[in-house]
């Protein structure tokens, strides 16, 4: 009974915080939750939400006790989706927040630039003292320059030449250039991995099915991504097992770590061999072909 009625007063509570954002903006999703990876807050202290006028963000709202945490940051910069790691991240100030999402709806690149460089887009040029004789420039027109007294990169510039918009464009289109580059090559190496797991059962003798697990699920990330596991004939003799096992792990070892490769979005490793096609019945890809006739 206690844990139905604080799962109904924390979802009034960011109802509330919702309504005072619809009345300036157009919630288009939204979803309650417990909590942030594996660490549980409690029945409804989590919501995320996205917003009609600002395409490609996404918001959410932490309650704690009393108080609230809301945030938000562009869908291709999230990294840990968490008011520590966002670019908009505020407690307790629902002015400021609206405030400023009102800003990136109507700057859209500007804001996202400014996400993506850590500020520097809103700023031309700024000293930031770090303590104990140690500071550093920030800023659109503050050029980082190497010092050959020191050996680093902490030596520092104003180029008053460098416009805002100029600024913003350039590392707009660098980061699109980028962004297209990584896609190809995920792409590309996505392709490079399914093609090689096909031919691992016309290459092997003894080897009756290829299973291949994507890790990559449920919103995780792994790496390697793919498991193989691997059927064998159930006939075949431990010391050939034992040979095939040792030769297998080099090869697909030798082929994960190829120069072919673009990025390490899709690589794999052995998980294990197995005498019985159900054993890779979990898997989400399969590659069989007809056993060979053992003789001896």
């Amino acid at each position: 009974m206690k844990k139905r009625l604080i799962k109904k007063i924390n979802k009034v509570r960011i109802d509330n915080i919702l309504n005072q954002i619809s009345t300036n903006f157009t919630i288009t999703q939204k979803i309650y939750g417990n909590g942030y990876f594996i660490f549980t807050f409690g029945q409804n202290t989590v919501c995320h939400f996205i917003l009609k006028e600002t395409p490609l963000w996404k918001y959410g709202i932490w309650l704690d006790k009393k108080e609230f945490k809301i945030f938000g940051e562009h869908e291709w910069l999230i990294d840990k989706f968490k008011p520590s790691r966002t670019y908009l991240s505020y407690e307790n100030d629902m002015q400021s927040f609206i405030k400023e999402v009102k800003a990136i709806n109507q700057y859209p690149k500007l804001y996202f630039v400014d996400s993506l460089t850590s500020g520097d887009a809103l700023i031309a040029y700024k000293k930031e003292d770090w303590g104990d004789g140690e500071f550093s420039y920030k800023g659109y027109q503050a050029i980082r320059e190497f010092n050959e007294e020191t050996q680093l990169w902490n030596k520092f510039r104003r180029d008053e030449s460098i416009t805002q918009q100029k600024f913003v464009n350039k590392k707009w289109e660098e980061y699109c250039k980028q962004r297209e580059e990584t896609k190809q090559g995920h792409e590309f190496d996505r392709k490079f991995a399914f093609d090689f797991f096909k031919t691992i059962p016309k290459i092997f003798s003894y080897i009756t099915a290829v299973g291949i697990y994507d890790r990559d699920r449920n919103g995780w990330k792994c790496s390697p991504r793919y498991d193989i596991k691997i059927v064998v004939d159930n006939n075949m003799i431990q010391e050939k097992f034992d040979n095939l096992y040792d030769e297998l792990e080099k090869f697909i070892w030798d082929k994960n770590n190829s120069d072919e490769r673009k990025s390490y979005e899709h690589q794999f490793s052995l998980f294990g061999l197995y005498d019985d096609v159900k054993d890779i019945k979990d898997c989400n890809y399969k590659y069989c072909q007809q056993p060979p006739t053992l003789k001896g």
